[in-house]
């Protein structure tokens, strides 16, 4: 019976704080549930050119992707003048950085899924094309008049900038060249750029498709 006695008094010593007060239960954290986050790259909000525009699904672009390529950069806006939002994508090869770019032009529909509308496979310069500078893509821009722009810069000491614009031409209802803009200039005298602009008001001038386009021979 003492025995007894003894041990409980132990136990009940053991559980109490150097002062003789009971222990304190540590509570349990408890967090809320977090939303999935969006895939990275794409927009929280609608950009300013999708605004007034119905909206389509963000999460359907990638399945328009062709195989083995992923997605470098897209933009949503107004492609073909209709009230759907419209996505352009540039996409790569990441095994193959010597790879030309392709752009893809995705048409919203009525029930805000997108389709494949035109696709240029050599219309984007590649990562190595470049040269000192690196990967010579600066960005992707779709315009207020059913165009889009593409922005590249390279070189070494000397740079060079090309900006080439294709615009959705109704009757064809395909996108074609209307632009291509290529001007250089000595880093050391950067006050004295040379420039070659090519429009649709210049002889000789192709208004050609995205869909033949060559970034690497047509300038």
């Amino acid at each position: 019976m003492k025995t007894n006695v003894l041990s409980w008094i132990v136990l009940v010593l053991l559980g109490c704080n150097s002062d003789g007060t009971p222990p304190k239960t540590a509570s349990l954290a408890t967090t809320e549930p977090t939303a999935p986050a969006e895939p990275k790259g794409f927009p929280a909000a609608p950009t300013a050119l999708s605004a007034g525009l119905k909206a389509i699904r963000p999460a359907d672009i990638p399945k328009h992707i062709p195989k083995g390529l992923i997605m470098k950069s897209f933009v949503q806006g107004n492609l073909n003048g209709d009230d759907i939002e419209d996505v352009l994508v540039i996409a790569e090869n990441p095994a193959d950085k010597d790879a030309p770019r392709q752009v893809l032009v995705l048409e919203g529909q009525k029930d805000a899924t997108l389709k494949v509308a035109d696709l240029g496979t050599q219309a984007a310069l590649c990562e190595q094309c470049g040269g000192m500078m690196g990967d010579p893509f600066q960005e992707a821009l779709i315009l207020k008049d059913n165009s889009f722009r593409l922005d590249f810069f390279g070189g070494s000491r000397w740079k060079w900038a090309r900006t080439i614009d294709f615009q959705y031409d109704t009757n064809r209802k395909k996108w074609l060249l209307v632009r291509d803009e290529y001007t250089t200039h000595d880093g050391a005298n950067i006050d004295k750029p040379t420039q070659k602009l090519r429009t649709p008001q210049d002889k000789g001038f192709v208004k050609t498709p995205l869909a033949t386009f060559d970034a690497s021979k047509d300038q």
